[in-house]
């Protein structure tokens, strides 16, 4: 899949981002699952299956705990690999559009899950119908098959490389395996420094893209 897929282009997330499905959203993941992703880099059921309780503190700031064990030990999501958890600060762009106050009324609510409306569906994934859901909107305004809300993850890595983030601190925020032999070592300590993957994802920006039309009151 990774191979088969591209990244947006600037214009592509101007039409992606200008969806109805987006723009007025009858769930909170149609926007929100778009807009982590093309912070955060993460893959899409990683996403979906997030608890509440995945969305903390750490070392002063807001960031998602990626892990397939919930906060008493029980392990209750999946992940692609072992390398996929992984500690991801809140970008400022998220901030600023809402996403923080949006997690604190989801709290409010007494849901468990931060997207709680999702039911399991193929395979077992709770972002199946969304994934089918989502694509089809993107098909209709970009015709090329290689772009799919997949894609947001290679957007995302291309912003990280247009931002000379490391590739060790590309890889550790992606969640992705290497073969390096260093890389474990090294990522696993990268990956308890919020403060420095802080300031990387800070980095990331989109020239040309507004999203204040998506901003949350």
């Amino acid at each position: 899949q990774e191979e088969k897929r591209t990244a947006f282009s600037t214009d592509d997330l101007r039409k992606v981002f200008s969806l109805e499905l987006i723009r007025h959203p009858k769930n909170p993941e149609n926007r929100w699952l778009p807009l982590l992703a093309l912070y955060t880099g993460a893959r899409l059921e990683e996403m979906g299956q997030l608890l509440l309780s995945d969305i903390r503190m750490d070392s002063g700031r807001v960031a998602i705990h990626l892990s397939e064990f919930d906060e008493d030990g029980t392990k209750s999501k999946r992940l692609k690999t072992v390398g996929s958890a992984r500690v991801i600060p809140i970008h400022p762009k998220l901030v600023e559009l809402g996403f923080n106050s949006y997690v604190a009324a989801t709290r409010r609510s007494n849901s468990v899950r931060l997207f709680g409306e999702m039911a399991t569906g193929a395979k077992g994934k709770l972002t199946a119908a969304f994934s089918k859901r989502i694509n089809r909107q993107i098909r209709q305004v970009i015709p090329d098959k290689r772009k799919t809300f997949h894609s947001f993850r290679h957007t995302f890595k291309a912003a990280c490389q247009r931002s000379m983030i490391p590739e060790d601190i590309t890889e550790t925020l992606m969640g992705h395996s290497s073969k390096k032999v260093g890389r474990s070592v090294y990522g696993d300590a990268m990956r308890t420094m919020t403060d420095l993957l802080f300031s990387a994802i800070s980095k990331i920006d989109y020239p040309g893209l507004d999203l204040d039309h998506l901003r949350s009151e």
